[in-house]
């Protein structure tokens, strides 16, 4: 699942830190052993992800990455897009059915319902994607 960061967050191994945008508060928490808890407000599900700080190889990283786009990885199960846009968060999941765009503020949501038939392009226009970037991505997925 997409998780996006609104801003650049610091960690500090020695004490618990703070930042705030239009959309969160987010709080880092040093948790020993290298680990952090990243947490925001604003959200039915305030606990982010563990950041784990250690060093990877290349070839490893490379792989995982790889390994994520083959039947058995993370992805290709769904189509996740997220984007600020005038000042308002938005996003589209193709494993919510119907299809909508769901557009967040600090104190309200909206949905808007899209046709089947029309998918990639009303996302494509939405986002600001190339058509075919998001067909190619949809095929595998609906």
């Amino acid at each position: 699942m997409a998780i996006p960061l609104h801003c650049a967050l610091p960690f500090y191994r020695d004490k618990v830190t703070k930042r705030s945008t239009l959309f969160h508060h987010y709080t880092i928490r040093p948790l020993g052993d290298s680990q952090f808890a990243i947490q925001r407000s604003h959200h039915p599900k305030r606990d982010v992800f563990t950041l784990l700080d250690s060093p990877v190889p290349s070839e490893v990283y490379a792989a995982a990455v790889e390994g994520d786009y083959e039947p058995t990885g993370y992805f290709l199960d769904r189509v996740i897009i997220v984007k600020v846009i005038d000042d308002r968060l938005w996003r589209f999941s193709s494993a919510e059915k119907p299809y909508k765009l769901e557009a967040f503020t600090k104190t309200s949501r909206q949905e808007i319902l899209l046709a089947p038939d029309r998918l990639s392009y009303l996302l494509a226009q939405h986002f600001g994607i190339a058509e075919e970037k998001v067909a190619a991505a949809l095929s595998h997925v609906v």
